[in-house]
């Protein structure tokens, strides 16, 4: 009943965790993909006012 009781806590852990690793790997992508389109934009408005 223990072991049970262990493997369900371990299992819900595993998915807690494999829920958190998801939604960090997802925030990091979508920071970089910002911190990657940060830079042409500027060059883009300098283009269009000169």
């Amino acid at each position: 009943m223990l072991t049970i009781e262990k493997i369900q806590i371990y299992q819900i852990l595993a998915r807690f965790i494999k829920v958190l690793h998801d939604y960090v790997t997802i925030w990091n992508h979508s920071v970089n993909l910002y911190h990657h389109n940060e830079y042409p934009i500027p060059n883009d408005i300098i283009i269009c006012k000169t």
